[in-house]
């Protein structure tokens, strides 16, 4: 019930396949059931991953299952126990753990600040906003926006858009704040206290590459002082 949103009552006398429909997240369109597929061939299937259920609101979520065959003493099927698990916590870390190694390959491969916050803001959207927005304060104490994401959903909408949610957080440099990232959400639910702290990560390591850029061009800068003065 708490998986499905179907309660006992209401699901009782309807089919199996109605009630647990798995959806195919590559084609968007609905699987053969675990039931349909071990009643046709009496045996166990062991394990589908990948797939999405879809509950009695319609919401989608991803799941993990497996079906098993009820036989009687003459080896007939008589029926069929099918099990799904939740997975959506597994999958949201999954998918959190590639973007964190994304980023830190994209901030290894220059030592360009803007160029650091628009690849950040390129892999928040869509994976954690629809659109993603960074501010620097510049060296005159003016806020400049170095960087501007949109989904490609949301470009592609006219008329106005809803009211979004939003998250921003500080990009702090040397125990400094210099700027802010901003997140925004149109379509989706609000952000999460684990989704601000994952944001707030995010930040920390941008943060921590532009000041590594920082140091580089002070270095550059002094050794270019030093020999002009030799």
């Amino acid at each position: 019930e708490q998986l499905t949103g179907w309660s006992a009552a209401d699901a009782a006398g309807q089919p199996l396949d109605g009630l647990l429909p798995l959806i195919d997240p590559s084609t968007d369109e609905q699987m053969p059931g675990l039931a349909t597929h071990v009643l046709r061939s009496g045996a166990r299937i062991e394990t589908v991953d990948g797939v999405l259920l879809e509950d009695s609101g319609g919401q989608r979520f991803p799941v993990t299952g497996s079906g098993a065959p009820i036989k009687g003493a003459d080896g007939a099927v008589m029926g069929v126990v099918v099990v799904l698990r939740d997975i959506t916590e597994r999958v949201r870390t999954e998918e959190r753990l590639r973007l964190l190694a994304e980023l830190s390959q994209a901030l290894a491969t220059s030592l360009d600040e803007r160029e650091h916050l628009t690849s950040l803001a390129s892999l928040i959207v869509p994976r954690l906003a629809d659109r993603c927005s960074v501010d620097m304060v510049g060296a005159d104490g003016q806020s400049e926006r170095v960087a501007l994401v949109s989904s490609e959903l949301l470009d592609g909408e006219g008329g106005e858009q809803p009211a979004p949610a939003l998250l921003q957080v500080p990009l702090v440099i040397r125990d400094e704040t210099r700027g802010v990232i901003t997140l925004a959400r149109y379509h989706r639910a609000p952000f999460a206290p684990d989704d601000v702290q994952f944001a707030e990560e995010l930040a920390r390591r941008a943060a921590l590459a532009i000041d590594n850029a920082l140091l580089y061009r002070e270095a550059r800068e002094a050794i270019h002082v030093r020999d002009a003065f030799l």
